[in-house]
This record gives structure tokens, sequence and C-alpha cells, in this order.
């Protein structure tokens, strides 16, 4: 097990090409695709306990990781995780990851939920003494046909102190538009399987000169 420290950032695409063709950015970096399978029970049992179970295959490596929501605050996550290797697409939901403890019988009823395609960009820059992750990701979450866009900056301390991130973060800013996020892309997936959110176009009022405020808002006939 170990704890995560990370800050994520949220940018539109052009904000996404304008921060990629900036001079803030060492050249030649790390270029992987991404594809993540997010497991859980039917009923979403893991989610409810505040964990989330993923398989990411990067090139031809497989990893298996367990994540705890813990603790978040301004964008900056600060998570237990469990990561381990695997040989498929199928979790090892053995001992060593709290899933079984957390879930009991229902382990047995865990299966693939949700999607998760990333094209990533990697650097390793040091800010203020700090050694940091930084990555882009760009790509979607997918349920069936549903497909939510992912355009985010992960700031990840490897080593020093946490409020160099801020720093970073305003570095960012200043050559690409960024706003903090407090979703992850599990949360993204996860909204996806939702209902589908539909608006309805509300029907003409009438109104008339002797109505009083009151009248006016008052639900039709029906309603």
């Amino acid at each position: 097990m170990a704890d995560e420290v990370e800050l994520k950032l949220e940018l539109t695409p052009d904000a996404a090409d304008a921060f990629e063709a900036s001079a803030l950015l060492p050249v030649n970096p790390e270029k992987i695709e991404q594809r993540s399978i997010y497991f859980d029970t039917p009923d979403h049992a893991l989610a409810k306990k505040g964990f989330s179970l993923r398989i990411r295959r990067s090139g031809r490596k497989r990893t298996q990781t367990v994540k705890a929501d813990g603790a978040s605050a301004a964008g900056l996550f600060v998570r237990s995780e469990w990561g381990r290797a695997v040989k498929d697409d199928k979790p090892n939901l053995d001992d060593t990851t709290p899933v079984r403890a957390m879930i009991g019988g229902a382990v047995d009823t865990v299966a693939s939920v949700f999607e998760v395609r990333i094209a990533r960009r990697t650097w390793i820059l040091r800010q203020d003494g700090a050694a940091i992750e930084m990555v882009l990701d760009r790509g979607e979450a997918a349920v069936g046909d549903r497909t939510s866009p992912i355009s985010e900056i992960e700031l990840e301390l490897k080593a020093g102190d946490p409020a160099a991130l801020f720093t970073l973060a305003r570095r960012i800013d200043a050559v690409a538009p960024v706003r903090l996020s407090v979703q992850t892309k599990a949360k993204r997936g996860y909204r996806l399987t939702g209902p589908v959110t539909t608006m309805v176009k509300a029907e003409p009022i009438a109104l008339t000169s002797d109505m009083t405020a009151a009248h006016s808002r008052r639900p039709a006939a029906g309603c």
C-alpha cells in the first residue's frame, strides 16, 4: 500500500493544445496509450464504500490498482492505493487488497462496469525542490455507446513539499487556462452508468394583467 498525493486540473482541448506547445515543458515526453477497465459489483458496493478497482493496460503491461477516496481539499487528493501486476483483465482479489474485507461474499459478483481510454503524455519536473510527475491525459470514459470526454492534467508529488504542486499549477495556468478538478476518472465513469439526463421544454405560461406575483407562480392544473 502507498499514499498518492496529486493535484488534478481540468482544461479544454484548445487549452491542452496551448499547454503542449508552451515553453514550460521539457522536450520528448513519454507517450503511451492506456486502457483502463473499472470493476465493481452490480450494485456498486465498492464505490459506495469509497473504493475503486481497475486494471490498466499500458502497452503490454497490465497493472491492477485499488484506490481509496481518502481526503480531498482544494483539488488536492491524498489517497491510499494498492497495486500489483496482473496477467490479464481478470482482477486478483486476494488478501493483499482490501476488496474482500470491504464487500465480503459479494466479491464473487465483481465485473467490469466501464472503461477509460487515454492518450497520456508524461514529464518529470522540479519545482521548489520538489519532484513532480506531470501528465496530460486526453481521452474519454465509456459505457456502451455513452461517453464522457477527458482533458486533464495530473500533478503527482514524488518527493518534497505538496505546496510545490500549487506553485506549478499557477505556472501552468499562466500559459493555458485550467481549473481545479475534484472529479476522478472513476467518478466520471460511474456517472455514465446512471440514468440519462433529459431536458424538457416548459410549456408557455398564460399571464393576465390582473394576476398577482403569487398567482403567476402557482402550478398549472394537472402539474
